[in-house]
C-alpha cells in the first residue's frame, strides 16, 4: 500500500494561485519514502516530478490517504493535469477512512481524532500551519510534517479495524479495508458482558 498526501500554497478555491508545494509517500511494506518537491524544481523538472509521480501511482496495489477524494486528488488533478482515466483508476484502489465515513454516515472528523481514537500517536501540526510552512520558504520543516501525516496515516489504513467513532450507548463503529474490500459494522464496548462482546452488526459491506 502506498500512502501519500500533498501539501499546498492554499486551497483549491485558491487556484490557479495556490500550487502544490510537496507531494509526501511511504510503501507501506517496505517503509520507502519519497518526497516529491514541486516548489524547488524549474518547469522542467516538475514535468519529471509528475511522470514520477503518476508512475509510483499508478504501480501501486493499493493508495491510502486521508481526505484525498475530496482534496489531495482534486488538486493533483487541476494542478498536474491528469487525464480522468488515471484519476479514476486512483479513486478505485484507494483506501480514504475520511471519504468512506462520510459517504456511509454523513459525519467526518479531523484525522487527529480518528488516530486517538485507534490508540496512534497525533499529527505534528495542522494543515493551515503547514500552508504558512510553505509560504515562508520553511521547506524542511513541511517535508517533515507532510512525511509524518503519511506515516501516521498508513499506520491507521494498515490496521485489521479502523475504529470511526463511538456511537450511542458506547458502540464503536469500525470499518475494514482488508481483502480489497470496505466493511461497516458496530462493536460492543469494551467493557461488555461476554453475550454482548460476541454481537457484532456489519451495517455495509462492499
Amino acid at each position: 500500500m502506498l500512502g501519500f498526501d500533498i501539501e499546498t500554497t492554499g486551497l483549491i478555491k485558491d487556484m490557479p494561485e495556490a500550487e502544490i508545494s510537496v507531494v509526501c509517500t511511504i510503501e507501506s511494506t517496505t517503509g520507502e519514502e519519497i518526497v516529491y518537491n514541486f516548489m524547488k524544481a524549474d518547469e522542467a523538472g516538475k514535468q519529471c516530478l509528475r511522470q514520477e509521480l503518476i508512475a509510483a501511482f499508478d504501480a501501486a496495489e493499493r493508495l491510502c490517504a486521508y481526505n484525498a477524494v475530496l482534496f489531495d486528488i482534486p488538486f493533483m488533478k487541476l494542478q498536474l493535469q491528469l487525464p480522468d482515466d488515471i484519476v479514476d483508476t486512483w479513486l478505485h484502489k484507494l483506501c480514504d477512512p475520511f471519504h468512506s465515513m462520510k459517504m456511509c454516515f454523513g459525519i467526518t472528523c479531523k484525522l487527529d481524532k480518528m488516530l486517538a481514537l485507534n490508540g496512534l500517536e497525533c499529527k505534528s501540526a495542522t494543515g493551515l500551519q503547514a500552508i504558512e510552512m510553505a509560504k515562508n520558504g520553511e521547506w524542511q520543516a513541511l517535508v517533515d510534517y507532510c512525511m509524518d501525516d503519511v506515516r501516521l496515516t498508513v499506520e491507521l489504513c494498515v490496521l485489521d479495524e479502523i475504529q470511526l467513532f463511538v456511537h450511542n450507548d458506547n458502540f464503536l463503529v469500525c470499518c475494514s479495508f482488508a481483502n480489497n474490500g470496505l466493511r461497516f459494522y458496530l462493536k460492543p464496548p469494551a467493557d461488555s458482558p461476554p453475550c454482548v462482546m460476541a454481537l457484532t452488526a456489519v451495517l455495509v459491506e462492499a
